[in-house]
């Protein structure tokens, strides 16, 4: 992928199985990635490292995605964010383009179309790379 080269995506599932599948193939298409399994361990990270984009899941215990999503806008609104989850409504997809989603994407989704999404994620207008 043209615009993986200094990539950083945060891999946010409280499932290390998902996430390990997600680092595969972000890594093998050259984006660098980094992980966290929960809310506390995504702000701390935010607040000491960078990151392109962010990549959560929806259904994570002690706070859910739309949750997380609010606190990440809220400190790093021009962050992307793409949100993952194996079953939300049409009328939670809309909550979460409102809440700044970039994309809501399924858990199954293809590789090449998860890589497509990030590309356009992080080529979107006013994006900076958080820090």
């Amino acid at each position: 992928y043209l615009f993986s080269v200094g990539i950083k995506v945060l891999s946010v599932d409280d499932d290390c199985g998902a996430r390990a599948i997600f680092r595969y193939h972000l890594e093998s298409c050259g984006y660098q990635v980094a992980e966290a399994c929960n809310r506390i361990e995504v702000l701390e990270y935010l607040q000491k490292q960078t990151c392109t984009l962010v990549m959560t899941d929806y259904d994570m215990p002690g706070c859910n995605g739309f949750e997380l999503v609010s606190i990440i806008k809220n400190s790093w609104s021009q962050l992307p964010v793409l949100l993952i989850s194996s079953h939300l409504s049409e009328e939670q997809e809309q909550w979460a383009e409102g809440l700044g989603v970039d994309a809501v994407l399924c858990k199954s989704i293809e590789p090449s179309e998860l890589l497509r999404i990030i590309d356009k994620a992080i080529q979107k207008p006013g994006f900076r790379q958080a820090s």
